[in-house]
C-alpha cells in the first residue's frame, strides 16, 4: 500500500525547504495540514504536486473544441 502522508521533516525533505518554512505554508494555507495528535503530516499528493513531481491527471483536463470563430 502506498504511503499516503509525509511527517513534517519528510515533506520538508521533499519540498527542499525548512521545518519551519513547511509549517509557514501551513499556516498560510499554501500546504493543507493534518495533525495525529501531537505530529504535523501532509499528504504525500499535496506536498508532490508542490514540489513538482506528483502525478498530473490528463484524464482531467476536458479540451475545448475550435469552432474556428474569433
Amino acid at each position: 500500500m502506498a504511503k499516503m502522508f509525509y511527517t513534517l521533516e519528510e515533506a520538508a525533505a521533499k519540498l527542499g525547504k525548512s521545518a519551519d518554512e513547511v509549517r509557514q505554508m501551513a499556516s498560510s494555507g499554501q500546504l493543507p495540514e493534518f495533525r495525529d495528535r501531537d505530529r504535523l503530516m501532509f499528504k504525500v499528493e499535496h506536498v508532490d504536486l508542490l514540489a513538482g513531481t506528483g502525478k498530473k491527471d490528463d484524464d482531467d483536463i476536458i479540451p475545448l473544441a475550435d469552432s474556428g470563430e474569433l
